[in-house]
Order: C-alpha cells, then structure tokens, then sequence
C-alpha cells in the first residue's frame, strides 16, 4: 500500500517526500501533457516511494578509543618512515619520534620528528572493525617548525586505509607509501589555539574487516619539523540499513544551490559507460524492495515512445559482498493493472564492467497515449538472498518521441584550453592551424577581439557559464592550491536551458572545472577527468553523442585539453609543423616533447615586485622556434577533431537545427614579456581567445570587430535560441538590435596566487591596475598589439577615465561576501590599521574614499594587510576578504588605539583594540541597513551575497598533478 508519510519514516526517506519544486523547471501541467519530450525527473513533486527502509530500530552505543598520550599509551603504534615509494615500519619509535609526557594540550602527545626530513613518514594504529560499521575520527595536530605549515599542500595529516583482512599479531601498515582503493583522507582545519583540528566520519565498507590509521608527518623536508597529535579519538557503532543509506546519501548531496528545492537529488559520479571519464549525474537512490513512481501521459503511437534512463549502483557497492539488484520497469492506469515494460539486471560486486553508468531503453508502443503512472521497482536478483548496498540509482529518465525532431535548436559549446586567437588560421594566422574552424567561421560569426574574464581556467570557466565577472561568482578565490567553487547562489547557462527543457551533458577534461569546483551546476551529466591529450578519447565520446540524441534538444559543453601544457601531440601533427632536423633539448628517442617545468621553473604570479621577474627559459633559438611549432601542431590536432564533429553533426541531420559556439578560457604565454605559460599577466597572449558563433539560418560571414567579453557568449546565446538571459547575467547578447556600440569590459586576476590586477578595455585601449603591487599601464593595441609601450603619458585623459570606471567596478563587485569595516575619525587625523588571519587574504580589496594605492601593504604569505593614510574625510570603508577561521584588527587614530574601540555589527559594547576575533563571531549583516559608529570607533561585519564556501581540499594525487601543470608551486 502506497503511504506518504508512514511512521518511522526515515528522515532522508521523508526529504525525498517534502519537495516543493522541480529539478529542471517546467511549465503548467497542462504544458507538460501535451509535450512529446519528457524529464520525468521535473514531476518528482508528484513522485510516490514504497518501501524504503525504517529508521525505528534502536541505535548501538559506539565503541570510544580515546587516546591522550599522556606519557603511555596501551595501543600498538607502529612507526614509518619514507624510504623512497615506500615505508619501512617499526615498533620502536626510534629516531622517528614516540611518545612525550610534554607537550601536548594537558600534558603527554604523539610527536613525529624532528630529525625526520622524509615528506609523509607517520605512525600507525591497526584497529579491528565491522563491516558496514559507522567510524567517526577525531583529533588535534600542530607543526612545529614546520616550514610549510601555512601551505595547502601540507595540511593533509590523516588517512585511514580499510583492509578486508583482519589485522592481527605481527600484521603490519600498508608499505606502499601511493595507497589506492579504500582510503581517506583529510586534511587539517586551522585552529588559533596553535592545535589544528582534523575529523572524518564515514561507513566502513561491508567487506571491512580492519582500520589502519595513519598519522602524517609533514615536514616540508626539514629535519626541525614536529608533528604532535594529542586528542585522538575513534568511535565505531553499527549502522543500521536506514541509517546505512541516510549516510551514504549524505555524501552525495548536491552543492548547486537547489539542495533545498530537490532534497531527493543526488549528484553520483561513476564511469561513464565507455569508462573513459568519471561522469557525475543527477538520481535517484532506491534500496530493494522499493518503489518509485511518477506521472505520465504517454505520447501518441505515431510518436514512437521510448524510455530512456541510466542506472547504476553506488561507488561503496563495488567493494561490498554478494551479488546484485534488478530494476522493473512497469505503466499502470488509472484504474488498475500494470503493464510489464521491461526490466535490467546488474551486479557491480561482482563484474566490473557494471561499475559504471549503464543505459537502457525501453519501448513504450505498448502503452502509447494512456494516461496513468510509470513505476520504477528494486528487487534482489530472483533466487539469491538479500544483501547490504544492493540500493539502485535512476538517473535522468526521459521519455522522447522518436519519431518527431525537436522543434528547439541544440547547443554544442566547444571550450577549449589555453588557446590564443592569434595562433588559428581562422583569425588570420598565416600557417593553416584550423581549416576546420574556417569553415565554421565563415558559416557563421567571428568575434575579432574577444578577451576571456581571467587568465587561468577555473575563474574564466566559471564566467563562460554564469556570465559573471569573477568576483560576482567567486571561483578562484584563496590559492596555495586551495581555491574556493564556484558560488552555488548564481546561475549557468545549463540550468537556464535544463529549465526550457534541453537535455545537458558535459565532457571535460582539466579536473580546475570538475564537479569539486561546482562546475557541473545544471548539467544532469558531467563527465570529467585529467586528460592532456583529450581529443583522441573524447570526440569519439561526442560524436556518440550526437548520433545518439536526436528526439531531445541538448546542450553539450565539450571541454578540449590538448594546447595545454605538456605538448604531447600526435606525431603526424607534430611532423607537419615542426623542423625535421630540431635535435634540440626537447627532442627524444620517444618522439619530442616539451614539459612545462622547462619553460617555467616558477608557478603563479609571485614574482612581480616581490621576487623579480624569473629569468627566460634558456632556450636556444632552435628551442624557441620548436616551441611555438609544437603549439601549432597541438592547435590543428584540436582543429581536426571539432572537424570530425562538426561532420557528425551534418551527417546526422542536426546541422541545421544546432548552434555551435567556440571559445577558449585563456591564451598561453610564447616568449611574449619573456615569458612562457600562462596566469601571470592581463597581457593579450593570455586574454585574447578567439569566440565563434554559428546560428543556423543567420548572420554568415559576419565579422564583429568590437572588444567583447568571454561573458557576452552566454546572453549571445540565449538570444539566438529566444530566450531572455537572467536577470543577474553581466555580459551583453551582442547580436541583439540595442547591444551597445562603446561599453567598457573588464579583466579580472582572481588569486592565482597573489594578484589584484584588473584591466579595463575600451576601443583601442587597454589599462592595467594592480593595487597590490602598484603598477599601471595603457596600451594603444592598434598601434602596439604586443603591449610593448606604455601610453599613459601620452593619453593622460583615457588614463583618468579608465582609472575611474576600475575603481567603480572593483567597488562595485567587491561589495558581497566580503568583511567590511566602517571607520570614523577626523579630517587630518592619521589612520594605521592592521589586520591579520590565520590563513589568506585575497589580494582583491577596495576602499571609499579612494586611497593611493602606496597606502596599503599586503606580505608575501598574504597573512597581513595594512594601511597607513591621513583621512581626507570623517569617514573610511575598507572591503576585503580572507579564509582563515581567525581575524585580527588593530587600529590606531594619531598614534594611539581608537578610543571608541571595534563594534561588531548589532552589538553595543565596543571591543577594545587590538582585538582578536574567530569567523563566527563576525555577524552577516546587509550593510544599507547599518548606521556609521560614532566618532573613534570601527565597525565590522560580513556582507552576505556570496556563499561562505570553504576551499577545494584535493587529495595528493590531485595537487601533484596541479603541481605539473604549473598551476600551483
């Protein structure tokens, strides 16, 4: 018997109940009836589940190992220390370290070193568990004359690694120092105490039989380093089934900023089924025996209505005992009796190829044009006892008409990485790097000078999809390799069209726009990985694509690696580009190569002021030469490949009814500025990238020879397809009939490590600003396209001008999700102000009135920002942004401590200063609504707007690959 709401009713089950809107968007009932093309998942308001599991049965006390180190301990530690790939394991501390009756919080700590230069040496503990047990890890660390305690990378300080053998006697840790498999890892939270936390909770797997925790050791190479662990505790309790699921599904909860909206929605990554990618999709969790079903009014027979869905299980499935689920397909009418449409059987315990997104397609002729309910059912496999994990996921089910073409045109975005404009033939580049894209071209729209939104990926990524500057999205804040996602609150192209309707999907492969970082928001599929030569795996993937979705309208975004470093192009594009004779330093028995650590020993844009600039590469000419050939070979490879999709597309009969858009998210630096690589400057070798646009039916052969923004593309898009753009969109459809003709655009340098720098393009100019390191500069492009001469004093007017509208645009989009601080004093007085974190400071920051930029100082480590000025005015508003957990501000009027001291917002006692203050002291307050404080005080709050996202934790793996690309140090 179907029950809404039965007692007992698991709390993760009701969620999947209390829905009050839809995924995807849609139109009246009456709108949706009458549509051919159908997301069943947009009618999960009306959804009905049977029989999920209860959540009644009284939970088990957990089992406490608490250990204080205070001067013993009665567990087995074992001690490692890095010998190359691996760890040699003693009993005996040693010289590794053990254990101290000082030194920790109350008294005795687990120390490592020092004397212990090797990188992630630990100690381990060797614990029995259960399978499908709840482990709950806690502790404190702190490093000690560490010098890269402030550094993302060395903030991973425990991993847990699950055996299913049962560790006893003379068992011994993992020797590998590269585990794979069931392994956690964590990295430490920064703590004002001095003692960092760390804590993980999961649910063992079901094969679980042992835990072996490690305790890293850190050293940033130094023998001086300490690692002291104090506090460690470790629960383990049964999980019960409802309790087991409500987990699991905790873990997979969407971050998009429609959790609230669509609380049965779960966002699970599994290979894709070529097993190419891992590819995340939105689904549904039903645990054997239960029931989803939903609304449907079929389409006509002469429609030839399918089903079409993807199912799979659970990533933890794949390590759990027994064998596998079936999913029953089944129409019931309004009055009774089922109609068996079909069923799909699978086992990823026990076959690999299962352990992946699996699609079907069923026929619905049976049923064609009733009206009545449409029913998805898990059951164990007939015959074989039920097992833990044998839950199933539906993913994106549609029902289409085959037999009728959609009326609305796709989509297909090409983003490719690291591509300069003036590098593709189809831009005017002398050698034939893209015949392909010509043909595009010539077909529809070039726009000739076009500037992508930042020089790195993620940050310019983030603006293709939500048409947002960087600041307004907020992807790419922080650095030292921990960069916050994009901000969940705003709205990407995806959704827009996942709204009306169009089926998205996304093939990517730089993990800096990967699910982490929130840039699979609106795509019901995703499918990502690190893949330098991405073309010879992933256009055959959308070539598929296209040939196997014609009933529906789609959006694919389809992400190309290729031109980035490392060059590793296929030797027939390599041959036709380069010299044949170079037998210079990239050249190689294996076929030439050219790595990125040649040709930029140093990553991020530190070196400005602070550093110096890094010295050229020592190249010979030959070198050089062979370098900017080898781009260009990489350029055509990619070329060939959007040819063969393009060619797909006109075979398949989807040309004329699909828009095809082109852009790149950066350029790459060539020996431009004396540099190679990208990320260091608003240069145009890093922020002119080549844009096309081809709508069927219009605008070919046109040339738009106007500045535009990699922002405009989105809105541009929309307009074509009749859509009006939301409301919160920043760039400009620049076909429509009132585009303007004389807008500024600007450049943004979200930290990439460490820099504030903004450009300002209008016409012919472009004005650079950097607050942080002081420097400026104006560049007639159409006199000097390299940037080569300074203008400024020959155009002082455009300087004042473009000086004016940065300084309103940073004001402007710096306001939310930012610390502000009000501060009232007396024309004359002298204002010295320090503020201090426990982490970061973005380099973006802003002031009104403005201040020169001299009067302000940020360190290297990005830890301190100060300011020292006579105020022109009563009053000072300081807007800026930090990571850390702590704040501290001291602020000084003519020498002494303001007399009025800091007021929080909301509150009335004043603090006195300097004042220390953690996160979540600060209130969230929308700053119209505060008065000034009085004369001598400060006021402080935190403007809300942009979520408080925390950054992207990556495992090792993760920043070693970031590491090689040059992305972080």
């Amino acid at each position: 018997m179907t029950r809404s709401q039965p007692r007992g009713w698991p709390p993760w089950a009701t969620a999947l109940l209390v829905i009050g809107a839809l995924i995807a968007g849609c139109g009246d009932g009456e709108e949706r009836e009458a549509s051919r093309c159908i997301a069943l998942f947009e009618r999960m308001g009306e959804a009905r589940f049977v029989g999920l599991p209860r959540d009644d049965e009284p939970a088990e006390e957990p089992r406490r190992l608490a250990l204080n180190f205070e001067g013993s301990s009665p567990e087995r530690i074992w001690y490692g220390r890095v010998q190359g790939r691996s760890i040699d394991y003693s009993e005996e501390a040693g010289p590794i370290g053990g254990i101290d009756p000082e030194g920790g919080l109350r008294g005795g700590a687990l120390r490592l070193g020092p004397g212990l230069p090797q990188n992630a040496s630990r100690a381990a503990l060797l614990l029995a568990a259960e399978g499908h047990s709840r482990i709950r890890i806690s502790g404190r660390v702190r490093l000690e004359g560490n010098p890269l305690a402030s550094e993302a990378s060395s903030r991973e300080v425990l991993r847990v690694v699950e055996h299913r053998r049962e560790l006893r006697g003379s068992a011994r840790p993992s020797r590998s120092s590269r585990i794979f498999g069931s392994t956690h890892r964590v990295s430490r939270r920064l703590d004002p105490s001095g003692w960092d936390r760390f804590e993980l909770s999961f649910v063992a797997g079901s094969g679980t039989r042992s835990l072996e925790i490690q305790l890293l050791h850190r050293s940033g190479d130094s023998e001086e380093a300490v690692t002291r662990y104090d506090d460690l505790l470790i629960e383990q309790s049964a999980a019960l089934d409802a309790e087991l699921y409500g987990d699991l599904c905790g873990g997979y909860r969407p971050r998009d900023g429609r959790e609230l909206e669509t609380p049965w929605r779960l966002r699970v990554a599994l290979r894709s089924q070529d097993r190419r990618r891992q590819e995340t999709r939105d689904a549904v969790l039903l645990p054997p025996p239960a029931e989803l079903s939903l609304p449907l009014r079929v389409p006509p027979a002469e429609a030839r209505p399918s089903l079409r869905f993807s199912y799979g299980m659970l990533p933890e499935a794949s390590r759990a005992a027994g064998d596998g689920a079936r999913i029953e397909v089944a129409f019931r009418g309004p009055r009774g009796g089922s109609v068996h449409l079909g069923a799909v059987e699978l086992d990823p315990k026990n076959d690999r190829a299962h352990r992946a997104w699996l699609g079907a397609r069923l026929d619905l002729g049976e049923v064609a044009g009733r009206e009545g309910r449409i029913s998805f059912r898990s059951t164990d496999i007939p015959g074989s006892p039920p097992d833990a994990l044998d839950a199933v996921l539906i993913a994106t089910p549609r029902v289409e008409a085959e037999a009728e073409p959609p009326a609305d045109l796709n989509v297909l975005l090409v983003g490719v990485d690291t591509l300069r404009a003036d590098r593709m033939s189809a831009f005017g580049y002398g050698r034939p790097t893209t015949p392909a894209l010509e043909r595009l071209a010539d077909a529809g729209i070039r726009f000739a000078r076009a500037r992508s939104q930042a020089p790195w990926t993620l940050p310019s990524f983030a603006s293709i999809s939500t048409s947002l500057y960087p600041s307004a999205h907020g992807a790419g804040r922080g650095g030292h390799d921990e960069w916050t996602p994009i901000d969940p609150g705003t709205t990407s192209l995806a959704e827009v069209l996942a709204g009306r309707g169009w089926e998205t999907h996304g093939i990517v492969a730089n993990g800096l726009i990967s699910p982490e970082y929130g840039l699979d928001q609106g795509f019901e599929a995703y499918g990502c990985t690190w893949t330098m030569e991405s073309v010879e795996q992933d256009a055959p993937a959308v070539v598929a694509f296209v040939e196997e979705h014609r009933a529906t309208p789609w959006f694919l975004f389809w992400h190309i690696m290729d031109p980035h470093l490392p060059y590793l192009t296929d030797g027939s594009f390599r041959e036709e580009f380069t010299d044949p004779g170079y037998e210079g330093r990239f050249a190689s028995g294996r076929g030439a190569m050219v790595p990125f650590q040649a040709l930029d020993p140093r990553p991020g844009r530190r070196w400005f002021t602070h550093e110096g600039p890094p010295p050229p590469p020592d190249l010979s000419e030959g070198d050089r030469r062979f370098v900017g050939d080898y781009y260009d070979a990489e350029i055509a490879e990619m070329d060939a490949a959007v040819g063969r999709v393009l060619d797909a597309l006109r075979e398949s009969g989807q040309w004329e009814r699909t828009i095809v858009a082109f852009i790149a998210d950066h350029g790459e630096g060539l020996g431009d500025h004396d540099h190679y690589h990208h990320g260091y400057t608003l240069f145009d070798d890093q922020v002119h990238v080549p844009m096309l646009l081809r709508i069927p039916g219009r605008d070919e052969g046109r040339v738009v020879d106007r500045p535009v923004a990699a922002i405009d593309l989105a809105p541009t898009i929309l307009g074509a397809l009749g859509i009006e753009p939301p409301a919160d969109f920043q760039g400009v459809d620049r076909l429509s009939v009132d585009a303007p003709e004389d807008d500024a655009l600007f450049i943004e340098y979200p930290t990439y490590d460490s820099s504030a720098q903004k450009a300002w393009i209008r016409g012919d100019f472009k004005y650079l600003h950097d607050p942080v390191f002081r420097t400026e500069a104006l560049y007639d492009l159409g006199a000097d396209p390299a940037e080569t001469r300074d203008a400024a004093a020959e155009h002082p007017e455009l300087v004042l001008q473009a000086r004016a509208e940065l300084d309103a645009f940073r004001w402007e989009k710096i306001q939310k999700g930012r610390f502000h601080l009000r501060i009232s004093g007396a024309v004359g007085q002298r204002v010295e102000l320090t503020i201090a974190t426990d982490d970061l400071f973005d380099a973006n920051f802003a002031s009104r009135p403005i201040l020169p930029d001299d009067r302000f100082e940020m360190d290297l480590e990005r830890r301190h920002l100060s300011l020292d000025a006579v105020l022109e005015q009563e009053r000072l508003e300081l807007v800026f942004w930090c990571r850390g957990n702590e704040l501290s501000v001291d602020l000084r009027l003519d020498g002494e401590p303001a007399p009025g001291g800091l007021v929080l917002a909301g509150e009335e006692e004043a603090r006195e200063l300097e004042t220390r203050l953690s996160r979540e002291e600060i209130p969230r307050r929308a700053g119209q609504e505060l008065p000034w404080p009085g004369p001598g005080r400060a006021l402080l709050w935190l403007e809300p707007g942009l979520a408080e996202l925390d950054p992207v934790l990556l495992d090792p793996e993760e920043i070693e690959r970031l590491r090689e690309l040059g992305y972080t140090r």
